[in-house]
């Protein structure tokens, strides 16, 4: 019965000895298969282990070559070096290492990102240091070109701003001068036929401003560099400003260019006139642009004071032109949106004035909306808050 029993423990014995050598065995086959560089060393600098990625890159046998070897017997003194100061702050102060190191090894030159720890015994002493390596040479090459290119991209951006701010003035002035020379012959031209050709030279010198505006102010949006001015202006002087300016082009495709500003309407408003003035300004020119018969109206209308410093004003603005399909109503908001390709050479443009319209309007924490149909005309509704000046008799 005795000799039974000792026969029954030992084969458990041999059972749990069995099962743990397997584990010891499965444990050894996934530590050398571990990616990258793992291996782990002696506070004096002897490795006592490694994984198979290890051996390969040192061109040993096996990776069990590697225990014993000195750190300075496998790696180039200059390298080695910088290794053991690192080494020695993880072994004798138990820092934690995470950074970058050059190899220079024959055939194995580039970056490692490494990162290394203390390694303690059951007792928790320092006896050495786990440390694991992973090349990121390409990675650190890709990061060089990108780094580079951005270089570059920024010199060219900074280089066309450079172009732009000087394209704003050298053609803005010699435009501003034709318009002038255009208004004074239009003001003196009495033979019907001159005039038309005149009115011809004011809308198109006109509609050249307004590109040089919008491509002026899409780079300045894209830079920051559009300041905010919060100060009291004139609203209806300001609008009769926007008609005498786009009055050629109505003319010439013969609409009626209507301005609906009731006398309950506040004259004077504080706000950013900058902004307000190129988003009203786009509306109309585009209203006009999209309308071969009919009119272009702009209705102001108050939906609400704010107190009495405060007043929330709409203006709309109205046509009779081709309209827009449902489909359209959010992309044309989008840089370079041109809703049917179709019209291409036919109605010119930037495709960057709604675009611009809508930045301007958030800027001014305004509304925009959209009411239309192919072929039934437009009304883009604007809302606003502003405050009012407390001089009412500005």
């Amino acid at each position: 019965m005795e000799e039974t029993m000792l026969s029954l423990e030992g084969k458990e014995e041999s059972a749990i000895v069995q099962s743990l050598r397997d584990k010891i065995d499965e444990l050894e086959n996934v530590l050398a298969l571990m990616p990258g560089h793992v291996y782990w060393m002696s506070k004096d600098g002897y490795y006592l282990g490694s994984n198979t990625q290890v051996a390969k890159f040192l061109n040993l046998g096996s990776r069990e070559q590697i225990i014993g070897k000195h750190l300075t017997a496998v790696i180039p003194p200059g390298d080695a070096q910088a290794i053991r100061k690192v080494n020695h702050a993880v072994t004798e102060e138990g820092a934690t290492y995470l950074g970058e190191e050059i190899c220079e090894i024959p055939g194995h030159e580039g970056i490692y990102l490494t990162q290394k720890v203390p390694l303690k015994n059951r007792e928790g002493k320092i006896i050495g240091l786990l440390g694991i390596s992973l090349n990121i040479t390409d990675q650190k090459r890709i990061e060089k070109e990108l780094q580079e290119a951005k270089e570059i991209a920024e010199i060219a951006n900074q280089t066309k701003t450079e172009f732009i701010r000087n394209m704003e003035h050298d053609i803005r002035t010699p435009l501003c001068g034709i318009m002038g020379v255009a208004a004074y012959l239009n003001s003196i031209e009495q033979d019907p036929a001159k005039k038309e050709f005149i009115n011809e030279l004011e809308r198109s010198t006109n509609e050249l401003l307004n590109y040089l505006d919008n491509i002026v102010e899409f780079s300045q949006m894209n830079t920051g560099t559009v300041p905010m001015i919060l100060k009291a202006f004139n609203l209806e002087q300001m609008l009769n400003g926007i008609l005498n300016l786009e009055s050629a082009a109505a003319k010439h495709k013969s609409l009626d260019l209507i301005l609906i500003y009731p006398k309950s309407i506040p004259q004077w408003i504080i706000g950013d006139r900058f902004r307000l003035h190129r988003i009203l300004l786009n509306l109309v020119n585009n209203a006009i642009k999209f309308t071969d018969h009919g009119y272009v109206k702009i209705h102001v209308n108050v939906l609400e004071f704010l107190g009495p410093e405060g007043v929330q004003i709409e203006i709309a603005i109205e046509d009779t032109g081709i309209g827009i399909e449902k489909k359209y109503h959010q992309p044309i908001y989008d840089k370079f949106m041109r809703c049917d390709p179709s019209n291409k050479g036919v109605y010119k443009g930037t495709g960057l004035g709604l675009w611009i319209v809508r930045q301007f309007i958030n800027d001014l924490k305004g509304t925009i909306s959209l009411e239309s149909e192919k072929g039934k005309g437009s009304i883009f509704t604007c809302v606003f808050p502003f405050q009012l000046p407390k001089n009412k008799q500005l």
